[in-house]
């Protein structure tokens, strides 16, 4: 029996399955109709990067932009991520030669065509992002100075640190007693290494055990914990001189 036999194992079309091909159809006609100017996955990020500015029109941050937000609307952390958002030269090209309708492009298409006109956007961000960071890299320039500006004072009144260098310039002057090197009134940085490298004759004892014995004898171990005159010693170390004139002179 044909008839019952296609009652029973004809697929059925639903109602849900009629819409469900009816949509799809409405879908890919819709996609079809559209410019697709840029490729789809920088289209997806870029469109998912300006949720941050939801309260934005898409006109009104590019003229914020243009204008340099002079009424910080922008939240600087969100000034940091704007050249993301920024046309490559093809993406300029292929909107430029767009000359369709706004309702082909998508949301990104939309947002480019906005930032096309301004001229010299990327400067323009660029002094965004300086003025958006200016007070943070001033204020980290301005602790790192008072850091090494405090350690510098300990160290120029450290009184175990005085006592230390000047056992390390008459052992040297001992030492060296009849050459050129003897009888100085100053020794560089640089040479203090060699005192736990130079050892006496059984090669037992460098001239730093020496030192520390000496302390020890004479009852002035506490000269030798000299890292507690400059507690901040560690942190001054990762700071340097040199990077913060290079940040200063950057901003």
């Amino acid at each position: 029996d044909i008839k019952k036999l296609e009652e029973l194992f004809q697929k059925k079309t639903t109602a849900k399955s009629s819409a469900a091909k009816a949509g799809k159809s409405e879908n890919d006609k819709i996609g079809s109709e559209m410019a697709k100017l840029l490729d789809i996955t920088r289209a997806n990020n870029i469109a998912i990067s300006l949720n941050a500015f939801s309260n934005f029109s898409f006109r009104s941050l590019a003229e914020t932009i243009n204008d340099l937000d002079p009424d910080d609307k922008i939240d600087s952390e969100k000034v940091q991520f704007i050249p993301n958002l920024l046309p490559t030269a093809k993406e300029i090209m292929a909107i430029k030669k767009f000359t369709g309708e706004d309702d082909k492009l998508i949301t990104a298409e939309l947002f480019f065509r906005q930032l096309i006109p301004i001229k010299r956007i990327e400067d323009k961000v660029k002094v965004m992002q300086t003025m958006a960071s200016f007070e943070e890299h001033v204020e980290e320039a301005r602790s790192g100075f008072q850091c090494l500006q405090e350690v510098c004072g300990q160290v120029m009144n450290s009184e175990k640190l005085i006592s230390i260098l000047e056992m390390v310039l008459n052992i040297g002057n001992f030492m060296n007693q009849g050459t050129l090197d003897g009888g100085v009134e100053a020794f560089k940085f640089e040479s203090l290494p060699k005192l736990s490298q130079t050892k006496s004759a059984d090669g037992k004892t460098t001239v730093l055990d020496y030192i520390v014995e000496t302390f020890i004898e004479k009852g002035e171990r506490e000269t030798l914990f000299i890292a507690s005159d400059f507690p901040r010693i560690q942190e001054s170390s990762r700071t340097l001189i040199g990077d913060l004139m290079s940040e200063m002179a950057l901003n």
